[in-house]
């Protein structure tokens, strides 16, 4: 657990278990759980092989959001969202194209199963069907529906990235703006960076013109907040694209399906390992890691980033070593740019020949 020391944290771990099991015991001699919901994320994979992850939950009583919406109302929302019901041990039943797997969610209430479809799929987003089969809070027969990507394979090159400070303003490098930005908008009233829809569907069109990239986001907000950036991406006209969000648990252990430490670096392995030979262009801000993560990734990967592209959000102090960073990926030979502003991006990438010319 970071930042938490293993002779202190462990145990505080075992005691959130042990209050949740209490918790969960009585909800249940007492009848005392709220309606469930199936939550499936968007995702991904090959014509052979697609991974389908979601979590099971209480109902958290949001509403969809609105331009009229108030700070209390969205306020509200934000917290319902946040302080989120899992429901462990739940069996579903999972269906794609065919085939048919059962899991079981885990102590967070997340789950992740690989699905095999009786034939290749075709590129292109397809549906998945989850089936509650029994739970300790009842609900069976409960159904949803999600959507899972097949790259084209004509795409030339794919896109992963940021949302915090990248496409979504959201004042990531101060906490307070963060947490009033985030508390007191909605899907609707989030604010995008000026012209990243189009510099987006322009890398999603590629210099061909033919619209066959694929976009992944890969953020480290948590996955309580999917459901409000899908709404964001697709009220504001960006890509949809499969998202890669994570486990936030600060004292629990984190999930063992979506929970990873190391969550960035760990997504993009998957997604480029998932993909080969397939190039990526990785786009971020300076806020947080992601000069380092996508200098990594280019170690790690060799010949497989086409290019770099990282919002400048933070002081000058850390835009010389952001600097830095992007001068190694250009002797690595990965076109590399560091701006304030979306156009600045958009000359880089035309100029290499990433989206179309005119």
């Amino acid at each position: 657990m970071p930042g938490l020391p293993q002779a202190i944290g462990r145990p505080l771990a075992a005691a959130a278990r042990a209050i949740d099991r209490v918790k969960l015991g009585l909800k249940q001699r007492l009848g005392l759980f709220e309606p469930l919901q199936i939550d499936v994320y968007r995702g991904h994979g090959t014509p052979q092989c697609l991974r389908v992850r979601g979590r099971v939950l209480e109902q958290s009583g949001t509403r969809q959001p609105d331009g009229e919406a108030g700070i209390l109302r969205n306020t509200l929302d934000t917290i319902r969202r946040m302080e989120s019901d899992e429901i462990p041990g739940a069996r579903l039943r999972v269906r794609l194209a065919g085939a048919t797997e059962e899991v079981e969610t885990d102590d967070e209430g997340y789950f992740s199963v690989d699905m095999r479809p009786a034939t290749p799929l075709e590129p292109g987003w397809h549906d998945v069907r989850i089936e509650l089969i029994d739970s300790m809070a009842g609900g069976a027969g409960l159904e949803a529906t999600g959507r899972v990507l097949v790259p084209d394979p004509e795409a030339e090159f794919g896109v992963i990235s940021d949302l915090d400070d990248t496409v979504i303003r959201t004042g990531a490098t101060n906490k307070l703006t963060h947490t009033r930005l985030l508390f007191s908008r909605n899907a609707v009233t989030h604010v995008p960076f000026e012209g990243i829809d189009d510099f987006y569907r322009r890398l999603r069109l590629g210099p061909d013109g033919r619209g066959a990239n694929p976009v992944f986001y890969v953020s480290r907000s948590g996955w309580n907040l999917h459901d409000m950036f899908v709404r964001f991406l697709d009220e504001h006209d960006l890509p949809r694209g499969a998202m890669y969000m994570q486990d936030t648990a600060i004292i629990e252990p984190k999930s063992e399906h979506v929970g990873h430490e190391q969550h960035k670096r760990r997504s993009i392995d998957i997604i480029l390992g998932m993909h080969e030979p397939l190039p990526f262009v990785l786009v971020g801000d300076s806020g947080q890691e992601d000069p380092e993560t996508y200098l990594a990734a280019a170690e790690r990967w060799p010949g497989r980033i086409h290019a770099v592209y990282v919002r400048d959000v933070t002081d000058p102090d850390r835009d010389r070593e952001v600097r830095r960073i992007m001068d190694r990926l250009r002797e690595m030979g990965v076109p590399a740019l560091a701006a304030e502003e979306t156009s600045a991006f958009e000359r880089h990438a035309r100029e290499h020949g990433l989206v179309p010319t005119d």
